[in-house]
């Protein structure tokens, strides 16, 4: 079994305080250190998980459109069944990752689940948003931790989550987060300064259980958030990471993703390469 380094129990953006000084420098050197890792540090998953069976009868991205121009984030199956997808890099900080590529009606699509862990998936990227401002992607929940809440410290635990990083020079200083969170309590459509860092701006898109067990897709101008949030012009964009986590409510979460997906434009709803079967056959 491949020896793997110890990480933090939480993401780069999501740790305990400390004093305001020290907690930058911690959280930015943490931050230019997943931008910058190596390929090596995630390229095998843990040995240990389960592969959970795909849901029979599952909607999901209707792949059979013409693709528009963009940049498309797909799951891939690694070179075996512990390893994240193709081009994904794992970062477990709370307990042993649990995740499942697999083909479903014919796209590409990730199972996380979470037992009181804490892991994220990270890809690298390079998107100008001047050009490519539209943001899609499709997911699903189908178990919220039981009390989360993005608001509280203590309960901040999502079943998805969605970032996208903006390393910016110098990155100690200057570097931002732009994440979008299913959560179990927060309001969907409200945003946030995240409760960890003053360097991460959160939206809640979807909120609690109604919509749990269907492919829900979202499409976001995320060059309008950037501008909104953070009161500047956005930098290029240099990651995304996909979070899971369950450990502060010491629960279960489990979430699907189907492909991510950079765009001039948003798609026409119900026509796009992305677009998801909006109601889950029982």
């Amino acid at each position: 079994m491949v020896a793997r380094p110890v990480f933090h129990q939480t993401p780069e953006w999501r740790f305990p305080p400390l004093p305001r000084a020290v907690g930058l420098t911690v959280l930015l050197v943490l931050l230019t250190c997943v931008l910058h890792g190596s390929e090596s540090q995630g390229e095998e998953g843990d040995s240990s998980q389960t592969a959970s069976p795909i849901p029979a009868a599952s909607p999901a991205p209707d792949s059979s459109t013409p693709v528009i121009p963009g940049l498309s984030l797909v799951f891939l199956p690694g070179p075996n069944g512990a390893a994240p997808p193709l081009a994904w890099r794992l970062q477990e900080f709370a307990g042993p990752a649990r995740f499942h590529v697999a083909e479903v009606g014919g796209t590409g699509v990730i199972r996380l689940e979470s037992e009181e862990t804490s892991f994220a998936l990270h890809r690298d990227v390079e998107v100008d948003l001047a050009e490519l401002p539209y943001l899609t992607w499709t997911w699903r929940v189908d178990a919220l931790p039981e009390g989360g809440d993005v608001r509280r410290r203590e309960a901040d635990d999502q079943a998805a989550q969605l970032y996208v990083v903006f390393p910016r020079f110098p990155s100690m200083l200057r570097s931002r987060v732009l994440g979008y969170v299913w959560d179990a309590s927060a309001p969907a459509g409200s945003s946030l300064v995240s409760v960890t860092s003053s360097l991460a701006r959160i939206v809640v898109l979807e909120s609690g259980p109604a919509k749990a067990g269907r492919w829900i897709e979202e499409t976001r101008n995320i060059r309008e958030d950037y501008r909104r949030l953070f009161r500047e012009e956005p930098p290029r964009a240099g990651k995304v990471t996909l979070l899971i986590n369950s450990q502060h409510t010491r629960s279960r979460a489990v979430a699907w993703f189907g492909p991510i997906r950079f765009a001039p434009e948003p798609p026409v709803r119900g026509a796009g390469p992305l677009q998801a079967t909006l109601t889950a056959q029982p």
